[in-house]
């Protein structure tokens, strides 16, 4: 597929190697609450109609929105966002949702929203390996109205306070 293909793999190998604290603390939360870690938007918005018949979007763990692209001639696509604010992960694009959004889906750029309210957090760990050592350091995002965060790494847990809009970074875990 070429370098094009090989770049983008890359980009989202490194995401989600970046984003293991943030589902690894939604499996925990999940095995507690009965609750996938990837769901259909009816799951988290029962009472939003219209996400009944939203076939090829999901939730990955509560606050991350996924709207893949799923053929390699499209450059945008309709992505519906149940209702509340929402953030574009890529620009941090600010969306109002309840309704059906046009985007940009370059083949090489899967639609990510963020739902306001929550935050996202990474490993500073540059590795693309899974352990311990990736929630050592770690950058917490907030997205709208968030205050307080609290991370469930099983034996581990970590609370802490944040500024909306604000990065919050922090080495090591008490």
């Amino acid at each position: 597929y070429g370098d094009e293909a090989l770049a983008a793999f890359k980009r989202y190998a490194e995401l989600r190697y970046s984003l293991f604290p943030y589902i690894y603390s939604c499996v925990n939360k999940g095995i507690k609450e009965g609750k996938p870690l990837v769901r259909p938007l009816v799951f988290d918005f029962p009472e939003d109609r219209a996400t009944r018949d939203v076939e090829d979007e999901y939730m990955l763990g509560d606050a991350l929105l996924v709207a893949p692209v799923m053929d390699d001639v499209s450059e945008e696509r309709d992505v519906y966002l149940p209702k509340g604010t929402w953030y574009a992960f890529w620009t941090s694009q600010r969306l109002e949702g309840g309704k059906w959004v046009k985007v940009k889906a370059p083949v090489d750029l899967i639609p990510l929203f963020v739902m306001s309210g929550k935050s996202l957090v990474y490993s500073l760990n540059k590795g693309v390996t899974i352990g311990e050592e990736s929630l050592r350091k770690l950058r917490v995002v907030a997205y709208g109205d968030v205050k307080e965060i609290e991370l469930d790494f099983g034996q581990i847990r970590v609370k802490a306070e944040v500024s909306p809009g604000k990065t919050l970074e922090r080495d090591g875990l008490t």
